[in-house]
């Protein structure tokens, strides 16, 4: 019994992956849509279309899959998880809410965003969503294409979906979490609600956020102007502390400098009144200097513990405190719970 439970879970799961895509895609374009006849805007005929083709292949997986046989399997693997109906409300619930701008959050700064999805239209989707709100964005097929990219490009966001031939969104999570300077690229995976074992486990590796399908454009903006945000901050913040270093550079070149002159007047010293007015000039400069010197070392240090702070401290806890994760993590613990008393 404990085997075939398992085998009908998997199939099911397969098959929800499967259904996601085109659910995904019709319910994107549509409020893309929606918001260009709102913005006054004419409707694109190749939006129409690829939602009708979604649609297409939407009914054709209803009718060849979801057969008496799965919908008693359905029946059966979630007779005891009833919990995910929260996650199902907030989604149905973010739907609802007006589409909101949030341009001014980011001060209108636009990212470099890569969208990693072994589904085309899924990444046609999100680059003309994320394209709409005028970021730059690159996409690859999959995991190993992804990899490659960001070896080669700089970006400030990656979306990032979970299931993946060749090489899964894990995969390439942990190769972007091996390295010093793509770490620092804010993570936001893209799963379906029957990933959450997955999605708990990409959190834990680092992942900084994630996007249930089908994606709601709302929410998608909501948690890429939050990535944005603070990945601009971070980048501020280095290039405030490049540029104090080279300014405290210089300060320490010209404290050099000042030494210099007053130990070649210390040397040459006299009773002469104008070389003792010259060198208590330049020790009022050199003490100056030092006082620069301090006050920059200082504020280095304070932003050096930032710094460090903000690249080694994960977003676990801004995550772990949302109701939907917590939801997603109570799924996933009865689901442990459950096999483990069928395989008892």
């Amino acid at each position: 019994m404990s085997e075939q439970f398992f085998s009908e879970e998997t199939n099911l799961k397969l098959l929800r992956h499967d259904l996601y895509n085109p659910i995904n895609q019709i319910v994107g374009y549509s409020e893309l849509l929606t918001e260009e006849l709102e913005a006054g805007e004419e409707l694109a005929a190749e939006d129409l279309s690829r939602i009708r083709d979604s649609a297409l292949v939407l009914l054709e997986m209803i009718r060849s899959r979801l057969t008496p046989q799965e919908l008693q399997a359905e029946k059966h693997v979630l007779k005891n998880n009833k919990k995910s109906g929260s996650v199902v409300q907030l989604k149905t619930s973010l739907s609802k809410t007006p589409h909101q701008r949030q341009s001014d959050r980011l001060g209108g700064r636009k990212g470099r965003v890569l969208v990693v999805d072994d589904n085309a239209s899924n990444r046609d989707m999100l680059v003309a969503a994320l394209t709409r709100d005028h970021h730059v964005v690159s996409t690859a097929e999959d995991g190993e294409v992804a990899i490659n990219i960001v070896q080669e490009k700089p970006f400030d966001l990656i979306l990032l979906d979970v299931q993946m031939p060749r090489c899964n969104g894990e995969e390439v999570l942990e190769f972007l979490q091996g390295n010093d300077q793509l770490s620092m690229i804010p993570v936001i995976m893209i799963s379906g609600l029957d990933d959450i074992d997955v999605v708990i486990r990409c959190i834990d590796v680092g992942a900084d956020d994630y996007l249930p399908k089908p994606c709601n454009l709302t929410l998608l903006r909501a948690r890429v102007d939050s990535s944005l945000e603070k990945k601009f901050r971070y980048d501020d913040d280095l290039s405030l502390y490049d540029n104090l270093k080279e300014a405290q550079s210089r300060v320490r070149s010209q404290i050099d400098q000042a030494q210099s002159v007053i130990s070649q007047l210390s040397a040459t010293a006299s009773n002469d009144a104008s070389v003792m007015r010259l060198l208590s000039h330049v020790s009022e400069i050199a003490s100056v200097l030092v006082e620069n010197d301090t006050a920059l070392h200082v504020t280095i240090q304070k932003l050096e513990v930032k710094i460090s702070r903000q690249s080694v401290v994960s977003q676990v806890k801004a995550i772990t405190s949302d109701p939907a994760f917590q939801s997603l993590s109570e799924r996933a613990r009865l689901m442990r719970q459950r096999r483990q008393q069928l395989g008892a």
